[in-house]
Parts: C-alpha cells; sequence; structure tokens
C-alpha cells in the first residue's frame, strides 16, 4: 500500500510528464512548417474526437456542455474490466464508490452521497439511470452493465431535468439500441486468474424497415479472492452473474418510434470480504471468521420509450417497471468463535417493485431558445425482514421464528418492515441564445415526496407496530451563464439547488435518534471552462465549486440498543477543483487523465453519539451490574456523545485521479494498442465522527495494464489485460455497524487479475 504522500509524489510526476509532453508537442507543432492543406491534414488525423452526451436530457457534446459531465466510453471500460458502478472509482473525476455493509453501493461525487444504506426508505445522493430509468433500490446499483455504449457522470446537484432530483449527480448509463440500419453485434470470451471466465456478447437483427431487435447477455464468474479461515476455507469475494435484456424497436413513420426493453440480472455469491480491523491474521485476504456469509440479488426492468417527433418539438414517454428481491448472510460479529468465544449472526431478505412514468416535451434544435418541459411520477413499494441471532454455544442451531410463541434460544433482535413511497414532480427548463456567443440558462422543479411505514420489532413482543408517514415537498433548480470565448474555449458559471427526500427510521421507542429524519439540500455555485488546443490534439476542462450542504443525512446511534436511525448534521461546506484532460500527442500516442481536489467539513454545532465511545460506556456499565436498558447505561452512553463541529465531510478524499497513456503501433499485418493507467485515491474519513483508529481509510494507488491487437482486415480483436498490477491490498471502503453490537471491518479492492479475451464484432 503506497502512503498518502508517495501517492501525491505519483500524480504529481505523473502530471509533470503529462506538462513536458505538452510543452514537447506544442514545440513540436510550432515547428512544423508543412503549407496549410497538410497541417489541416496532419490535425484532423490526430484531433481528440467529440463525445456525444445527453446532459440534461438534451444530446451535445462534452466539450459544448455547460455543466460538469463526464463520458466513459465502452472502449474504456472493457480496456480497465469496469462492469459495475464500484469499478468506476479513479475514471471520473470527483466521483468515489464505497461500500456500506456487504454490497450496498455508497457512491459520492465531490462528498455528497449516500450516508444511511442501512435504511431503505433514505435516497442516494447521487442517482443511477440506465437509459434514462431511475434505478430505484440502492442495492441495484451492484447489477452489470450490460451492451454499454457509454457511462455519463454528472456532477453536481441535479435539481431540474432529471426524473429523480439528486444532491450529489446522477450517473447514467446509456446502452445500445436496436436499428434497422443492418446486423451487427459482437461476441467476447475471457479468462484468467482466479478461474475468471467472462462472455458477453450482442446482436441486433433489422426485421424490416420499421422493425429491429437486439438481443444481449453477460456472464462472469471467478473464484474468491478472500478466504474464511474458519469455515475449512470457505472464499469470499467471489462471482457469479448472469444477465441478459431483448430489446424491440418499432418505427411505424419517419416521426414515431417505440422501444421495449426487458433486462435480468442474477447474482449468487459466498459473500463480501468483510475483514474485522482487529482480525489477528495480518493477511488482508484470510478473514477469521466462520459462519458462511452467502449474497443473492435478483433484478428484473422492462420499459416503454416512445418518441415522437412532432412539427414544433419532440415528446417523449418513459414507462418502466422494476423489480429486485436480495438475501443476505452475514457474521456480524466479524471473528470465528475461536476468538471472542460467541457468534453474531445476520439475515437480510429485502424486496421491492417499483412503477415510474415520465413525460416531456423539448423544443427542436436551432431556435432562439431551447427548452423542455415534463412530470414524473414513480411509486416504490418495499419490504423487508432482518434477524440477528447471538450466543456463546460453540455449534449454535438457526432457526427462524413465525411469531413470539416460537422465538428460539439464540434469538437476539428482528424487525419487519413495510413502506410505499410516492414522487409527482414537474419541470421546465430554457436556455436563451442571447447573441452567437452568450447562453443563459433558468430551471425550475417542483418535488413532492410521501413515504407511508408499518414497522414490526420482535414480533410485537416489546412495542405495538409502528406507523410513520412523511411528507416532503421542495423547489429546487438552476441558473447558469455561459460564453463561447473562442470557437475552441467556452466558460460558464452556475447556481443550481439539489434535493434529497427525508424518510422514516425503523424505530419505535427512541430516546436520541428521530423516527422521521429531514430532508438534504445542496446549492452549488460552480466555475467552469471546456477547452479545446492544439488544432483540437487537446481537451482540457477545468472546473472549480463551492457548496453549502444543509441537514447532511448520516445514521445515527441510540442510548437504547437497536433504536438508532437516520438524523441530520446541520450544515457543511464543500469545496474544491478538477480537471479532466484528452491530449493526442501524436498519431499513435494518447494521454488521459483527471485529478480532484477536495477539502470540506462540519460547520455548526451538533453533538452525535459516536457508536464506539457508546459500546464502551454500555461495556463499562455491565462491568458495575448495569443493564443495557438501565437508566444509569443510558445516561453513560449520553454522556458519551460528542461535538461533530469541524470535523470532515465523510467519503471524500482529499486527492484523487487518473492517468492513462495509450499507444498505437502496426506491427505484423495488424495494430497493437497498449495501454497504461496509474490510479489514485486519496485517504478519506467514513463516518462523521473522525476517530483515527476507526474511520480513516487510506490511501492507495494501483496500476492496470491492457494490450490489445486486431489483424489487418479481421474482425477478431485479442487482448491481455491486468488490473492492480502490482497486487496492492488497498482498502476500498470501512464500515461500522451502527446499531448496538458495533463492529468495524473493511474491504479491499480486486488483487491483480490477469485475463486474455477475444473478441469478434461485425
Amino acid at each position: 500500500m503506497i502512503s498518502q504522500a508517495s501517492g501525491k509524489r505519483r500524480l504529481g510526476a505523473l502530471a509533470g510528464v503529462s506538462v513536458m509532453a505538452l510543452a514537447a508537442a506544442s514545440a513540436a507543432h510550432a515547428a512544423e512548417t508543412a503549407g496549410a492543406g497538410a497541417a489541416a491534414a496532419a490535425a484532423s488525423d490526430t484531433a481528440v474526437q467529440e463525445v456525444v452526451v445527453t446532459a440534461e436530457k438534451r444530446q451535445t457534446t462534452v466539450q459544448k456542455a455547460a455543466v460538469a459531465i463526464s463520458a466513459v466510453s465502452s472502449d474504456v471500460l472493457q480496456k480497465d474490466n469496469i462492469r459495475r458502478v464500484d469499478e468506476l472509482n479513479g475514471e471520473v473525476p470527483g466521483l468515489t464508490v464505497a461500500k456500506n455493509g456487504p454490497y450496498n453501493q455508497v457512491v459520492a461525487i465531490r462528498g455528497v452521497g449516500y450516508d444511511t444504506g442501512d435504511n431503505g426508505s433514505s435516497q442516494p445522493g447521487v442517482s443511477f439511470h440506465v437509459d434514462g430509468v431511475y434505478i430505484a433500490r440502492p442495492d441495484d446499483l451492484g447489477v452489470t452493465f450490460l451492451d454499454p455504449v457509454r457511462v455519463e457522470v454528472l456532477r453536481g446537484p441535479q435539481g431540474t431535468v432529471f426524473g429523480q432530483a439528486s444532491t450529489g449527480g446522477a450517473i447514467n448509463v446509456i446502452t445500445a439500441k436496436p436499428t434497422t440500419s443492418g446486423y451487427n453485434g459482437y461476441a467476447s470470451v475471457s479468462y484468467g486468474t482466479y478461474n475468471l471466465i467472462k462472455a458477453n456478447g450482442a446482436l441486433n437483427i433489422p426485421v424490416n424497415d420499421k422493425v429491429a431487435l437486439r438481443v444481449a447477455f453477460d456472464r462472469t464468474s471467478h473464484d474468491g479472492f478472500a478466504t474464511e479461515t474458519g469455515r475449512s476455507n470457505y472464499k469470499l469475494d467471489d462471482e457469479n452473474d448472469y444477465a441478459g435484456k431483448v430489446s424491440l424497436l418499432l418505427q411505424p413513420t419517419s416521426t414515431l418510434s417505440l422501444t421495449l426493453s426487458a433486462q435480468g440480472f442474477h447474482q449468487s455469491n459466498h459473500g463480501a470480504g468483510m475483514k474485522s480491523i482487529y482480525d489477528p491474521n495480518p493477511n488482508p485476504r484470510d478473514i477469521s471468521q466462520d459462519f458462511p456469509n452467502t449474497y443473492k440479488l435478483g433484478f428484473f426492468m422492462a420499459s416503454a420509450d416512445l418518441e415522437w417527433d412532432l412539427p414544433f418539438a419532440t415528446f417523449k414517454s418513459l414507462t418502466a417497471y422494476q423489480q429486485s428481491h436480495n438475501v443476505d448472510n452475514v457474521d456480524n460479529g466479524r471473528l470465528s468463535y475461536s476468538i471472542i468465544h460467541r457468534y453474531d449472526y445476520a439475515y437480510w431478505n429485502d424486496s421491492g417493485h417499483t412503477v415510474s412514468q415520465e413525460f416531456n416535451l423539448s423544443s427542436k434544435p436551432g431556435g432562439r431558445v431551447d427548452w423542455i418541459i415534463g412530470a414524473f411520477y414513480m411509486k416504490e413499494n418495499s419490504s423487508g425482514t432482518f434477524y440477528e441471532f447471538e450466543g456463546t454455544d460453540a455449534n449454535p442451531t438457526i432457526t427462524f421464528p413465525t411469531s413470539k410463541s416460537n422465538l428460539p434460544y439464540n434469538f437476539n433482535y428482528s424487525v419487519f418492515t413495510y413502506y410505499v413511497r410516492q414522487t409527482y414532480a414537474g419541470f421546465g427548463q430554457a436556455t436563451v441564445h442571447i447573441t452567437p456567443w452568450l447562453r443563459l440558462t433558468g430551471g425550475l422543479r417542483y418535488t413532492d415526496e410521501n413515504i407511508h411505514s408499518t414497522t414490526n420489532t420482535d414480533f410485537l413482543l416489546y412495542s405495538p407496530l409502528t406507523h410513520l408517514t412523511t411528507s416532503d415537498s421542495e423547489l429546487t433548480g438552476k441558473v447558469e451563464l455561459d460564453a463561447d470565448v473562442t470557437p475552441a474555449n467556452m466558460i460558464y458559471g452556475s447556481w443550481s439547488r439539489g434535493f434529497k427526500p427525508g424518510g422514516v427510521n425503523l424505530n419505535n421507542s427512541p430516546v436520541l435518534a428521530p423516527q422521521i429524519f429531514k430532508p438534504e439540500t445542496v446549492s452549488a455555485f460552480e466555475i467552469g471552462s471546456k477547452n479545446r488546443f492544439l488544432d483540437s490534439r487537446l481537451t482540457l476542462n477545468l472546473a472549480a465549486f463551492f457548496y453549502d450542504y444543509k441537514n447532511f443525512q448520516y445514521e445515527e446511534e441510540d442510548p437504547i440498543p437497536y433504536q438508532g436511525g437516520v438524523s441530520n448534521v446541520p450544515e457543511a461546506h464543500i469545496y474544491g477543483v478538477e480537471a479532466e484532460g484528452d491530449f493526442a500527442i501524436t498519431r499513435s500516442l494518447r494521454l488521459t487523465g483527471n485529478i480532484t481536489r477536495l477539502k470540506g467539513n462540519f460547520t455548526q454545532n451538533y453533538v452525535a453519539l459516536d457508536p464506539s465511545l457508546a459500546a464502551a460506556a454500555r461495556k463499562a456499565a455491565a462491568a458495575l451490574g448495569y443493564g443495557p436498558y438501565d437508566a444509569y447505561t443510558i445516561s453513560a452512553v449520553l454522556a458519551a456523545a460528542r461535538n461533530t463541529d469541524g470535523n470532515p465531510v465523510p467519503k471524500m478524499p482529499d486527492w484523487q485521479g487518473s492517468l492513462a497513456l495509450e499507444h498505437t503501433l502496426d506491427i505484423h499485418g495488424g495494430i497493437l494498442r497498449s495501454r497504461v493507467e496509474f490510479v489514485y485515491r486519496g485517504n478519506f474519513v467514513y463516518r462523521i465522527f473522525d476517530t483515527s483508529s476507526l474511520d480513516r481509510v487510506p490511501s492507495y494507488g494501483i496500476w492496470n495494464l491492457n494490450f490489445e491487437y486486431t489483424p489487418d482486415q479481421s474482425k477478431f480483436t485479442y487482448a491481455l489485460t491486468a488490473t492492480n498490477l502490482f497486487n496492492k491490498a488497498g482498502v476500498e471502503t470501512r464500515y461500522s455497524n451502527p446499531f448496538g453490537s458495533f463492529t468495524t471491518d473493511q474491504q479491499y479492492i480486486p488483487p491483480l487479475q490477469v485475463f486474455g479475451t477475444v473478441r469478434y464484432a461485425f
């Protein structure tokens, strides 16, 4: 593992390489004496190609969009072995993906994300979409990118045109669509270390000039990276996934099209490698546990995308249905019985289904005013079951009770929840072209969120059913001014406001934690610049920003065990700068990279209960003979609360970025493309408490390699990929259980993986 200082030196060295390369290329360019026609031809050969995106529901390019947006192409996804959201670390400025427990993805952009993954009614700060459909359940962020064209990442609050408003940003996976223009497709097979088997492909079938069909599949499996040593070398961090998709295009006229899609994903794994920070085994991939962790996830989505080209505008309707089910078994004690002489076993079973509908009407391009108006509706029904069993016997029996009359001897806690969430929203945005080079954009959105929940704790043994209702509404939007300084250089300044709804907690008699938590908002001020230099051989995009963050949602401990829940820290300020560039040094050599510097702190007095201090207070009270529910214990736990004013905002690396150098060589009747990449993620604090021994997640830096050979006149491509080349045991995330049992574990990034790929495309 590399130190923070070492990582900064490496980033600085690589940045220095890019600056020297830029200077050399600039000098070479200035020294060229060829005629204007030859120079133009050379520039066209080496120019960085514009990337088309659908930023804010309107097709444009990254360089022309007056927002902070990045696009990761299917080519980069393939070369860097990126298949899911959590593997995007380092590819996009300001994007950090960690975990909250075994598989709950915690996506943060510029420090704004999702600190409440243990509560099903809370929403992520970064909204995740597939072809414009908002994926409602955070558990489903682990699904595979299926037949992707690119992944678009918008940074900053999205409080206007997106279906689900967000405080941090939006991720939109754009997949390939059926087309009537002809047969096309691909098939790819990979094999590598840890018995990796990866196969995917797609086929486009034009039935006639009005109907087309596209089918896609993905299959991935590999052995576990980690070993649960107390369970006969039970492997963890394995993978066993299936995914498939069918899309049908109906185009009865030149102005009307309907795309129907259905896709499914199934995952069945041994479980995540969650290693206790107190594990006596120093090997990061050997885990001293003895309960067999397992995880299963099933996801299905169907959608209907209607587009009607009217004389004055384009009408779109997007209808979707989602269904999800996941089951998780975890060694909640995080250590084997032989070490702590007790066990703590947890079981989750959650499911839900969601329907959503969006309508929007957008103006035709080319007018003095570009506008879009729309409406959005979503209804989500979710249910969850949780059991915890605890004891000191060496060979426990786990039996799930069905009522309070048959509770097993080692039963500790259970909760059953059901909630319905409904969202209504209306939005509009317009861009006025004041002059050919100056534009003003304004947008508004009104959102109304409602949640109705029912909670049954311990089979009503100690408390009745808890019924809670919450309703939040908010007006958000943006104002932005952008100007073309030259045809290749644009500057912009913006103010935007994002909103994340509140929700309900799964508690019934808390002392400190609320039963209903507040919504959070972010007001963002940003200036930026989009640039093309050296006859478009170099693109360089810069942004600086300041966030006023209100009512930050986090998981709060309660003096009463299992009565914690989501609460709100009143205010935080976040600021930072980021840069992203793409440089065609020569016809055969290309440098790409990004770098982000972030700072953020809580700025008001707020006293919160750190679960680690609460656990110590309970233990001290128990040594004096007091139980967890005695008044003395509760007072001692409350006395352990601490002020969080001035603490860093969690899940926000101070530095992060990546640099990649790609070389193209004509060799042996074909083209060899070689790519080397360095990815660095700086250290960050995982919780709001900033307890150094628990919360500091260390930095890491890894190298990736990819070689790709395509013979001339061939439809085959042969590739060799190595990720995490020097086998760094980088800590991906750290997680402290906030509900009573308080255990802290960390999960590691995947080790060195080497695999070969054969791909056929036509």
